[in-house]
Order: structure tokens, then C-alpha cells, then sequence
């Protein structure tokens, strides 16, 4: 069945002004914003009702109601999480000690400190990035920051270029010194060639011109800690004893995150179409199953069980390597979508009968705890 179909089954066709109301309280990247005024764009010339528009208006609704930038937040208090890990009677000590060490390394979130002495603008990063996950801690000046450095390791810093006596460029050169594993992002309002290759040369990882754009800040975030933070990520594959018992362990550690749980039997997916879906040019265009289970969810970050990955035709190995590997999830590519959705926040667990069987390529992107 296709999305229109689909859509048409379950409500009335949306007006160009129900789906214009639609685009600000969607909260999406600016990017997808400006795909869905294209679209309303296009819906204005073609005729209510006609294919073409139940087509636009069907991908206008469904990107708009992708959750892009809402996320769960987790639990992080060990003892929290072992205690309700505890409450499974499946899970042995040896199991539940694994389980919580994965949790807690796998949901590790990065440190960035933000210093900029105008107030709005340094609310104004605060808040975006503690949506996006990170651990972030303001700083109002350049002293505040150099004293902040010393107290504690932060995985990346965003400065301010021009800031009182102690500028952007003092910051820099103390962390160039001092904490080399840190990547500098410098903020300017006075950017200019000369600016970027200084701000470059001194050893910042990148720069930002204000007005900010917080959506090309979150790129550059990104980008800056996909290093350290999306290249030895596993994720856990939880294999042997029965299915009901595998499952019912999955659920706790959904539970012990403070996630929704999502379940997606890849054993008896057939074809790369069931999860990267068809392109809107195609008769049957329609998300893949991640995408769409995603949008349902209303989480950027659930558990994402994938069932039976040890039987998984190897038709789906390439998707699977795109979706399981954190050098890649951030970028995932859903054929329908047509644009990248960052997977790196979900949790996947694999539920195997027998991690022996699983390909190689995809086994090593497992950490395997047998129970």
C-alpha cells in the first residue's frame, strides 16, 4: 500500500492551510522546512484532490510529523537502571552487570561547554544542544571559560570571536595548549576570509558566522564529535534462550532508558524496500519500515529491536550496515524521505536464537551478550 492510500484510509485530505499551519509548531531543521514551503508551493498550482496533490500533500504531512529534533531523555543513574533491570527475572547478575555497562558506555553523552557574553545568544545554543542530548555548560566570558576548562574535560567548545578582555582567541589558545583533544568552534560576526583562516590556523575545527544558524550549528556539533562518538559504538545483540524471554529482556532495558520500544522482525523482510521504502516517483511510494516506525514513536531515540537479524536474507546486509554503523546512521538515507534522517541516537538491539549465524560485516558491529 502506498502512502496516499494509505493517508486516504485513515483522515480527509489535508488543505494547503491545514499543512501550512503545520510547519512552525513542527519544530523541524530549517531544511526540511523549506522542502515542505516548496511543497506548498507546488500544491498551489495542481487541483485539490487530483493524484499529484494527494502525493505532495501525503509527503508534506509525513516529513513535518517526523520527530527530527524530539528525543526521550534517558536515564542515567546506574543504580536506577540496574534496579529496574533487576525487577526481570531472566536476567542472571552476569547479564544485567553486561546490560548496564553497554547502557551506560553506549548512552555516554558529550561535553560541550558554550561561552558568549550576549545573553540571548548564549541561551539561545544552551537550549538547542541540551535538546539534542548533549551535556552543555554556558560560560559568560572568556575568564568564566578558561576557569570552567580546568574543572573539568569537555569534548567540544563553542566560543565567541569578540568577548572583553578575554576574547575567543585567548580560549583558543588555551585549549590549543592545554586540552588538545578538545575541538574549538568559533562564533563571529565579523567573518571574513582573514577571520576563517586564522580561526583555522590557531586550531579551531570550525567556524560560524552570526547571525547563527542553530540548524548549521548542529551540523558542525556534530560533525566535530563524530570521531570520538559515532565510530566504536556497537550495538547490543542479545542472543539465545526463547524468544519470549529475549523479548521481555529488551523491554526492561527500554524501560530502564526511558524509551519507547519499537519491534521490527527483519527475519521476514524480503527486499531492501521494506526498510529504505520507494521514492515518491515510484507507483508505490511509501517510507521504509525504520523511517515510518520512527515517525510513530514520536522519538528521534527509541530502542529499535531488530528481530531475528541471525535469519535476515542478505539482501538487507547493506541497509543493515548503514542503519547499524555509527559512522553512517547520521546520514541515513530513506528512499521515500529523500533527504538524510539521523539515526545515531537510536538504541538497536538485535534478538538473535544464534549470534553464529549472523555475516560478519554485521557481527562486528554487535556487542553479543548470550543469555
Amino acid at each position: 500500500m502506498s502512502i496516499n492510500e494509505e493517508s486516504d484510509g485513515k483522515k480527509m485530505m489535508p488543505s494547503i492551510e491545514d499543512l501550512r499551519q503545520m510547519v512552525i509548531p513542527a519544530g523541524v531543521p530549517l531544511k526540511v522546512k523549506q522542502i515542505a514551503y516548496m511543497e506548498l508551493e507546488q500544491l498551489s498550482k495542481v487541483d485539490f484532490g487530483t493524484e499529484e496533490y494527494r502525493s505532495r500533500a501525503a509527503y508534506t504531512s509525513f516529513i513535518l510529523g517526523l520527530p527530527w529534533n524530539k528525543r526521550t531523555e534517558d536515564e542515567q543513574d546506574a543504580q536506577k537502571i540496574e534496579s529496574i533491570m533487576q525487577e526481570d527475572p531472566n536476567c542472571s547478575q552476569g547479564t544485567r552487570d553486561a546490560i548496564v555497562k553497554h547502557i551506560l558506555e553506549e548512552t555516554e553523552k558529550p561535553h560541550i561547554l558554550v561561552i558568549d557574553d550576549e545573553k540571548i545568544a548564549l541561551e539561545s545554543m544552551v537550549y538547542t544542544l541540551n535538546k539534542d542530548g548533549y551535556n552543555v555548560v554556558p560560560a559568560h566570558n572568556g575568564a568564566e571559560a578558561i576557569s570552567k576548562l580546568a574543572e573539568s574535560s569537555y569534548d567540544v567548545v563553542i566560543t565567541d570571536l569578540i568577548m572583553g578582555d578575554v576574547d575567543g582567541t585567548a580560549v583558543l589558545n588555551e585549549i590549543k595548549s592545554k586540552y588538545p583533544n578538545t575541538k574549538a568552534i568559533m562564533v563571529t560576526g565579523y567573518a571574513t576570509v582573514d577571520t576563517a583562516v586564522d580561526a583555522m590556523r590557531m586550531g579551531a575545527f570550525h567556524y560560524i558566522e552570526k547571525p547563527l544558524s542553530l540548524d548549521e550549528l548542529r551540523l558542525i556539533v556534530k560533525d566535530a564529535l563524530k570521531d570520538k562518538f559515532y565510530v566504536t559504538r556497537r550495538a547490543l545483540c542479545i542472543s539465545g534462550n526463547t524468544k519470549d524471554v529475549r523479548n521481555s529482556l529488551v523491554m526492561t532495558i527500554a524501560r530502564a532508558l526511558g524509551r519507547k520500544s519499537l519491534i521490527l522482525p527483519v527475519s521476514e523482510m524480503n527486499n531492501i524496500s521494506d526498510i529504505k521504502g520507494h521514492d515518491r516517483k515510484n507507483s508505490a511510494a511509501a517510507p521504509g519500515r525504520f523511517i515510518k516506525e520512527i515517525r510513530d514513536s514520536g522519538a528521534s531515540n527509541p530502542v529499535l529491536i531488530l528481530e531475528g537479524l541471525d535469519t535476515a536474507v542478505q539482501e538487507l546486509d547493506p541497509v543493515l550496515l548503514e542503519a547499524l554503523d555509527s559512522r553512517k546512521n547520521y546520514a541515513f538515507n530513506d528512499l521515500y524521505l529523500g533527504m538524510p534522517f539521523d539515526m545515531s541516537s537510536i538504541f538497536f538491539i538485535a534478538t538473535v536464537d544464534d549470534a553464529d549465524k549472523i555475516r560478519g560485516p554485521l557481527k562486528d558491529l554487535l556487542n553479543i551478550i548470550e543469555v
